[in-house]
């Protein structure tokens, strides 16, 4: 797999900023009454290749918020940080609390650090369908993603990809607690793929905040076409089944962009999106609330994207959600007890909803949509209903549902995969007009993101 979320690399990722977009049916796992809470914290700065600042604080905050905030017994955590976060100390760490978890259990991994790609074909696993080219790091293939130990760089493992944990591993291990009915909780803040790797580099990410990409590509110290073929392969196909719908992820950003090591005014450094969304639990705390995943979506997502823009980045934090049966509605880091899944679909239409911001992330409200089958001429002038596979406008939060279009040749709330043209206008902003691809980036939806230059 691509990307330690388990989505493909631009597909089945829930993008945060949508409402109501669920519906509902039965839990796969009957949950026990209230469980244990486990936790594995793991943060590393001192990398010998471009160190980081914010993820020791990361993981010691996030320890502490879930103790204070959540309830987890300090006894039932374990906190790994820079030298101590081997890969032999990760995976021993999360097979000891897999060899605890019961039935109603929580169990919880976050990771900051450093994230890389790994040739697909080289893994013990091949699942990968799509194929991603980076230039200057990697050539047009199929890729896994991984999580960057401290030792990473090390043979120990035995392994292809020497001591980096793979996605592959991770989903084995995490299916280890869902197969006894155990929850698992993924929050990842480090970068994965796309421009990030172009970005890294070749050095050219600046910000007023020196905030650092936590990305490494792996062709930076390995030869690609060095590396050998694991000494036993297979192909698998991924599936909610097996996770027993109780895995969620939450990651710092999507595939192409930015998740930064952030130092805020003050001088302490931590992940941006970690940082907000403890900022946010504890907003909420002082007004006796809760924060749930869809708080995440609504609150914490806007506010990232918000303050990287101002660090001349693009970062949008995702729910991955398809393997996940629990309700978004309920606290985080809580057994689900109630149940949601992705809008109807068929097999070659898609649910499509469009998100209109300006060019610092903030969202722009009542911007005229249409989508256009490709070539389609379109002029500057306002969007005209007759020529529209969808037509419509967007709400205060900059989002406009297809499900809800003006047009009247529109026949049903789904859109066929394929390409399209799409244009947006809005009085004090300059018209965009471009070619978008509808296909599945969140559980039965197309989520197509525009950004407008004002005039």
């Amino acid at each position: 797999m691509r990307k330690i979320n388990f989505g493909e690399k631009t597909q089945k990722l829930i993008l945060l900023g949508l409402a109501g977009l669920f519906v509902s049916f039965g839990l796969t796992a009957n949950a026990a009454a209230q469980g244990k809470k486990y936790g594995l914290f793991v943060g590393i700065n001192t990398y010998q290749s471009k160190p980081l600042k914010g993820c020791v604080n990361d993981a010691k905050n996030l320890q502490g918020t879930l103790a204070a905030r959540y309830g987890f017994d300090t006894n039932n955590t374990t906190l790994l940080t820079d030298e101590q976060a081997t890969r032999d100390g990760i995976l021993g760490s999360i097979k000891s609390y897999q060899a605890k978890a019961q039935a109603g259990d929580v169990f919880v991994l976050t990771f900051s650090g450093h994230g890389t790609l790994f040739p697909d074909a080289k893994s013990e696993e091949i699942d990968e369908e799509a194929s991603l080219e980076l230039a200057n790091y990697y050539p047009l293939d199929k890729y896994d993603s991984a999580i960057c130990p401290i030792d990473f760089r090390s043979t120990t493992s035995g392994k292809p990809w020497n001591n980096l944990i793979l996605d592959d591993e991770l989903y084995t291990l995490f299916s280890g607690f869902t197969e006894k009915g155990a929850m698992v909780v993924f929050l990842s803040d480090s970068c994965h793929s796309g421009t990030l790797a172009r970005a890294v580099g070749d050095n050219n990410f600046k910000s007023k905040l020196q905030a650092r990409a936590r990305f490494l590509p792996l062709s930076q110290f390995r030869n690609l076409d060095s590396i050998p073929q694991p000494a036993k392969s297979r192909a698998v196909k991924r599936s909610k089944k097996d996770v027993n719908g109780l895995l969620i992820v939450l990651s710092g950003s999507r595939d192409n962009e930015f998740s930064l090591d952030y130092p805020d005014s003050s001088g302490e450094t931590n992940g941006l999106f970690t940082k907000t969304l403890l900022s946010t639990i504890s907003q909420y705390a002082g007004e006796n609330k809760k924060v749930n995943y869809l708080t995440v979506r609504d609150v914490v997502a806007p506010e990232v994207s918000r303050l990287s823009t101002l660090q001349e980045n693009s970062q949008t934090p995702q729910i991955d959600a398809r393997f996940f049966n629990g309700d978004l509605t309920a606290p985080l880091f809580e057994f689900p007890n109630k149940t949601t899944v992705s809008a109807p679909t068929t097999e070659n239409q898609l649910r499509v909803v469009v998100k209109v911001a300006d060019k610092q992330g903030n969202a722009v409200d009542n911007a005229s949509v249409g989508i256009f089958n490709p070539g389609s001429s379109l002029g500057a002038g306002r969007v005209l209903s007759q020529s529209a596979r969808a037509l419509g406008r967007t709400n205060s939060k900059g989002l406009y549902d297809l499900s809800k279009s003006e047009a009247t040749n529109i026949q049903s709330m789904l859109l066929p995969r394929g390409t399209y043209l799409i244009k947006v206008i809005r009085d004090g902003y300059k018209p965009y007009i471009g070619e978008v691809k509808v296909e599945e980036n969140a559980p039965g939806f197309c989520v197509l993101v525009v950004n407008l230059e004002k005039q």
